[in-house]
């Protein structure tokens, strides 16, 4: 039997929304070609107030007013928000540009989202208009112009126009999204990839745990360490590792033992393993944890914000959602409180 892999959406608390949707621009939730398409219109974030939801800039100036019930990032020029049951897409000024009318809603991803009607998913482009008839029973965002699928058990991969492009090979019990031409899949005790035909091109028995291809390289799992391999499937770092994470802006961070550190692509140790865990290098900062605090290094190790917060997201177009003790909020790269609010 197929089975659909898929990560619930938790709304647990704003930094959990920042961290899975704004970090999701490295992994699957944005590819390349979104975070151009995104960068070209206006960037805006959502904040709450507790009661009702609206979007700030940079700036920390509020530029659409808190008036929703729930909202999520902007996504290639719309976000996608909750009015009293249903969701819906406003611009950039904070017009309702698709009446909400879905159950859920989820972000524009090549040109078109995945919205659930009556119980069913399908996809709408950014005139609110049906593509893709809801009749899946869950939907992935589209990726590198696929997107996976479940029906009756059955999953499969559909391509923009919702013609199916090749079903998941019986071997397989879950699938993610396409990240650099391939997929992950789970086998029934290891993990590989398949190519976008559904050709299997990765397998092999000792992989445990696969993660997505991010520059060039995946993570892999063997025998409880990490290793790296290249898209033949030739491991190019050793399984050194205790954790680790994907490649990012040419960094992956790593830990040895308790303690974590970051190597360059050769699988040299380039900032010595002192943190307690860290987070993916953005815009040439990362969040590092010291004992209970969390703060931020470059890439030379050097800390730029001393560790102070209780929880740290990514920066995302020159802002980032942190927590102290008490407050959620934004701030810039020099450590600047932007906009916050009472913690959840």
């Amino acid at each position: 039997m197929k089975r659909f892999y898929s990560r619930s959406l938790v709304f647990v608390s704003l930094i959990a929304l920042i961290v899975l949707c704004f970090n999701n621009c490295n992994r699957q939730n944005a590819r390349n070609g979104d975070k151009q398409s995104v960068k070209k219109s206006r960037i805006l974030y959502p904040v709450s107030d507790n009661k009702k939801w609206g979007y700030i800039d940079k700036s920390g100036k509020v530029i659409v007013n808190l008036q929703f019930d729930y909202a999520w990032p902007y996504f290639e020029g719309l976000g996608s928000v909750k009015i009293g049951e249903s969701w819906g897409y406003v611009d950039s000024t904070g017009k309702v540009v698709i009446q909400p009318q879905f159950e859920d809603a989820r972000d524009f991803h090549e040109g078109i989202a995945a919205v659930k009607l009556n119980n069913k998913w399908g996809y709408i482009d950014k005139s609110g208009k049906i593509t893709i008839q809801p009749k899946y029973d869950l939907s992935r965002d589209f990726s590198e112009g696929l997107a996976l699928q479940l029906v009756d058990k059955t999953a499969s991969f559909i391509n923009i126009n919702g013609d199916v492009a090749f079903y998941l090979p019986d071997s397989c019990s879950m699938a993610g999204p396409f990240s650099e031409g391939l997929a992950v899949v789970r086998f029934k005790n290891s993990a590989g990839y398949v190519d976008k035909t559904g050709k299997i091109t990765i397998n092999n028995s000792e992989f445990d745990w696969a993660e997505d291809f991010s520059e060039g390289m995946a993570a892999i799992t063997m025998d409880v360490k990490r290793c790296f391999i290249d898209k033949t499937g030739k491991i190019v770092i050793p399984p050194n590792f205790d954790r680790s994470s994907s490649f990012s802006e040419g960094l992956a961070l790593v830990a040895i033992g308790k303690k974590s550190g970051f190597i360059d692509k050769t699988g040299k140790i380039v900032i010595d393993p002192k943190f307690d865990w860290g987070k993916d290098f953005s815009e040439g900062l990362a969040a590092v944890k010291i004992g209970e605090k969390w703060g931020y290094i470059d890439k030379t190790g050097n800390i730029v914000n001393s560790p102070q917060f209780t929880e740290a997201g990514s920066f995302y177009e020159e802002l980032s959602m942190v927590k102290d003790s008490i407050n959620l909020y934004y701030i810039n790269k020099e450590g600047n409180r932007v906009w916050g609010s009472k913690t959840y």
